[in-house]
């Protein structure tokens, strides 16, 4: 069985090719009705497929033409389309002489079955088939030119539609020719890219994406039939502008390119915001870095700083029970000195990172100096020289720093979990006339100031302590015995213990690593000090 297909749509065409020839009929094609009307007199087939809606010759003109002809009129002729779905249509394609009308979309094996039902009233010959000429020709005339005038009209709307979007779209839109060269482009593409349509007459859009960007797009559109990535594009200004490019071809009835559609978002803003949240990430990430790096150095300055406590404090202790004329008190001297630069170092690592909080107090500015000298050398390399020149005028006194400690009888509870420092801390009070009680923790502090007989004129406490803070600790003793005194110390940075909440400033502190005689003079500024209302110490 030989069947006519008729469709100016190429791709339809294939598709009811394939499906015929599967189904063992033999398909002949046509793109117009008066294609077809020279190919069915040539060798007419037994049925006629047709869409409706083509150029120089419709479908309704070619069953019209088809049912005129003597040899052709018994032809079983089908009318299938997507575009006439009007009941009207309908009865003009029968009134016509059609056999069916069958709509778009329909299923495969029902379509089939059309056929073969059409087919086999054929042989049998139930087909209707009008005599010649047509009954009532000019009704069928009006209902052809109503018709015809109606999707005309529905074409026209659309093309108006279409062209409203490509003129009013916020996207730059341009047509490109097969060659790449500019047709035509909306007032969003002028606005954009800064060029007049006249300028861009003869041009591609290299003009503003550069040779080698629209030479690897046109290879891509060629290969894979469709482009789409982000692109930097330049205004006729020379601006930079990010841009977000599609691009496709438009295919005519022949499987040609007519022309391409370029279709352009400026995302220069959008491109913008997604670099600086980048760059804030990326500084998140290095806070949360530092964060860590900051909570690991605070832990290493208040171990550090504990056993600087340890080493400074003993050392002095020492210093102070031997003769001048002893060899020792070399050896001590230097332990001590040793002991005060890693404090220093320590000190000003943390002031560095603005983490330590500086403590006003008078200084011997050459001592500072000579501490700070090491720190300059290690950023700026071995290679520099630094020379430090002891400026006081020859014949000028230094004054030197009292070794006499203020003496005290005052009774100190002293807490600390580092059992080095508070045995330090006893050696160097009770020799000045204090009387000391040990606790290692809160509850043990506790339960000292209970079972005391004597009246605790001063709390010496660690800040950080597992369990009870120093500050819940100070809280509870206040809350039982409102005349106590406190003075608090810790080797974590001053600004560490402020953010976690355990200190308010203004209060009694002295940071760890202290010296005795330093720990001596501050035991006794804060016992001479009038308690004000209920604040700790100073």
């Amino acid at each position: 069985m030989k069947i006519l297909v008729v469709d100016d749509n190429e791709d339809s065409r294939m598709i009811l090719r394939k499906t015929l020839e599967n189904d063992g009929y033999a398909v002949k094609e046509a793109s117009d009705g008066a294609e077809a009307l020279t190919l069915a007199e040539e060798s007419p087939p037994d049925m006629i497929i047709s869409d409706i809606l083509m150029p120089v010759m419709d479908g309704f003109r070619l069953c019209r033409e088809v049912k005129h002809k003597k040899q052709l009129r018994k032809i079983p002729f089908i009318f299938y389309s997507s575009a006439y779905v009007d009941p009207k249509d309908e009865k003009l394609a029968m009134s016509m002489g059609a056999s069916r009308f069958i709509l778009k979309p329909i299923e495969i094996d029902e379509f089939l079955n059309i056929l073969k039902e059409v087919l086999q009233e054929y042989k049998e010959d139930r087909l209707y088939v009008p005599r010649m000429p047509l009954e009532d020709e000019s009704e069928l005339f009006r209902m052809y030119e109503e018709s015809i005038v109606k999707k005309l009209d529905e074409k026209v709307t659309e093309l108006r539609l279409y062209r409203e979007v490509f003129s009013n779209s916020h996207d730059a839109i341009a047509i490109i020719d097969p060659e790449g060269l500019f047709i035509k482009q909306n007032s969003a593409h002028r606005a954009l890219i800064g060029y007049p349509e006249e300028e861009l007459r003869g041009k591609t859009p290299a003009i503003h994406l550069g040779e080698e960007v629209f030479s690897n797009i046109m290879k891509k559109l060629s290969l894979m039939g469709v482009f789409r990535g982000e692109l930097i594009s330049y205004t006729n200004a020379g601006k930079e502008i990010h841009i977000d490019l599609s691009a496709f071809p438009v295919i005519n009835e022949k499987g040609a390119v007519r022309c391409y559609v370029e279709i352009i978002r400026d995302v220069t803003e959008r491109k913008h915001e997604k670099q600086e949240k980048e760059k804030l990430r990326r500084q998140l990430i290095h806070a949360q870095k530092m964060e860590s790096v900051s909570r690991l150095a605070d832990g290493i300055a208040h171990d550090l700083n504990n056993i600087m406590t340890g080493i400074i404090g003993h050392a002095e202790l020492a210093m102070m029970k031997i003769p001048e004329d002893d060899p020792v008190k070399k050896n001590l001297v230097s332990i001590l000195k040793g002991g005060e630069n890693a404090a220093g170092i320590i000190r000003r690592l943390l002031a560095f990172s603005r983490k330590q909080v500086m403590e006003m107090r008078p200084v011997g500015l050459n001592s500072i100096v000579e501490g700070t000298v090491p720190l300059p050398g290690k950023m700026i390399g071995e290679d520099p020289d630094m020379e430090i020149h002891t400026t006081k005028l020859t014949g000028k006194e230094v004054l030197k720093k009292s070794t006499d400690l203020p003496r005290g009888t005052e009774t100190i509870l002293i807490v600390d979990d580092e059992p080095l420092i508070r045995e330090m801390i006893v050696d160097t009070l009770e020799p000045l006339g204090y009387r000391c009680l040990e606790a290692s923790c809160g509850s043990e502090a506790l339960h000292s100031a209970e079972t005391t007989k004597e009246r605790i004129d001063l709390l010496l406490t660690d800040v950080m302590m597992s369990g009870m803070s120093g500050r819940e600790l100070a809280d509870t003793l206040r809350a039982k015995h409102r005349v106590i005194k406190i003075l608090f110390m810790s080797g974590y940075p001053d600004d560490y213990i402020t953010r976690q909440g355990m200190l308010k400033p203004g209060i009694a502190y002295i940071p760890k690593p202290f010296s005795p005689s330093r720990l001596a003079r501050k035991i006794r500024e804060v016992l001479g000090i009038r308690i004000q209302d209920k604040s700790y110490g100073s």
